[in-house]
Formats: C-alpha cells, structure tokens, sequence
C-alpha cells in the first residue's frame, strides 16, 4: 500500500520511485497521460463532431477519448520502441523542457497572484505581452532542446542565470504596477484578474 511508506525512512521511498521508474512510469506513463490530456481537452475545445444545428454529437466524448488515445500511443509507443533519433525524441524533448516550462509558469502565476492581491488591475496591452514573452521563451527553450547548438549553452545550462532573470523580470513588472502613475477611469481600458486570466486560457 501507498501509504505505508509515508513514515518509511527516505531510502525505501526513493526505491519505490526508482521501481516505477523502471517500470517506464517516467518515460511512458506520465507523458502518455499528459499527452492524452491535452489532446483531449483540445478536441473538446475545437467541438469537431457536432449532430447538427450547432449541437455536440452524443458520442463526441467518447470519440475525443479514443483520437486521444491513440495520438498518445502513436507518441510513446516509438519512444519505449527506441524507435526515435535522440535528438527528435518527443518524449525526451517533453521531460526536458516541462522543469524550465514549470518555472516560467510560476513566475507567471506569482506575477499575477501579486497583481491581485495589491488590488491593481492589468491592461490588455501587458497581458498580450506576458504572454508573447512567454510564449517566446518557451519557444526557445523547445528549440534549443531540439539544436544545442541554437545558442550558447550558458544562457539555459546555468541555473543561477534563469532564477536571476526570472526574479528581476518579476521584480521590474512588480515595481512598475506599484510607481506607475494612476489615470482617469475614461481613458484607460484595464482589465481585472479574473478577466486577463480568463482571455489567457480562451474561455468564453
């Protein structure tokens, strides 16, 4: 049972996880899963199969599981084959890139959370550029998982590097929420919290 190892000391926890890492947990059910997810959640977004009349078709969940399912077998089933280059492998490039995707996410997601709490409200033009900055690390990020040679090693290999750009990316947005000048209602077209984070994930 799971939880008999939760006053078990450290070196029999970490040889549970070492035995689910040999049994491919890391390497094919956790991408398969992550794949599944969002490949599900994005055709039940895009609301392909439809009954007519703008209806969903009764049977649209089931077919979005079993495209899901399959995309995410045709993902991971070549990976656990060693069927990929080393340098093309989707789910060595996923586990690479998903530790520098989760940072950049928190650091979002603080910048925001301080938004909220000091009460201040975020303009559209911001919240585009968050997330095209994002966007745009993220982007380098897959491509220099994808050609090393893209850039420097020094910019994403040195951890001191990311935390210092983070923090001061995170501090100069603070500074300029808390010192910018306030503006007449009339002539300024903010957007509260709720609303910038509810444009950011495209709910309607």
């Amino acid at each position: 049972m799971l939880f008999q190892f939760i006053g078990a000391p450290g070196g029999q926890l970490q040889q549970v996880v070492q035995t689910l890492e040999q049994w491919g947990f890391v390497d094919a059910f956790l991408p398969f899963l992550l794949i599944f997810t969002l490949v599900y959640a994005l055709l039940n977004r895009l609301d392909l199969f439809k009954a007519g009349e703008g209806r969903r078709a009764p049977d649209a969940y089931k077919i979005n599981g079993l495209i899901a399912f399959a995309i995410s077998l045709m993902v991971v089933l070549p990976h656990i084959l060693g069927r990929y280059p080393s340098n093309t492998d989707p789910i060595v490039i996923i586990n690479t890139i998903l530790p520098s995707a989760a940072v950049l996410l928190i650091a979002v997601f603080t910048l925001l959370l301080l938004i909220g709490v000091t009460g201040s409200e975020l303009p559209s033009v911001l919240s585009w550029i968050i997330g095209l900055v994002a966007i745009g690390i993220l982007s380098f990020v897959i491509i220099f998982t994808i050609w090393p040679t893209f850039a420097p090693a020094w910019i994403l290999q040195d951890p001191s590097l990311q935390a210092l750009l983070i923090i001061l990316l995170v501090m100069g947005l603070v500074v300029w929420f808390v010192t910018r000048p306030d503006k007449p209602a009339q002539q300024t077209q903010n957007r509260t919290l709720a609303e910038s984070l509810t444009e950011l994930f495209g709910r309607r």
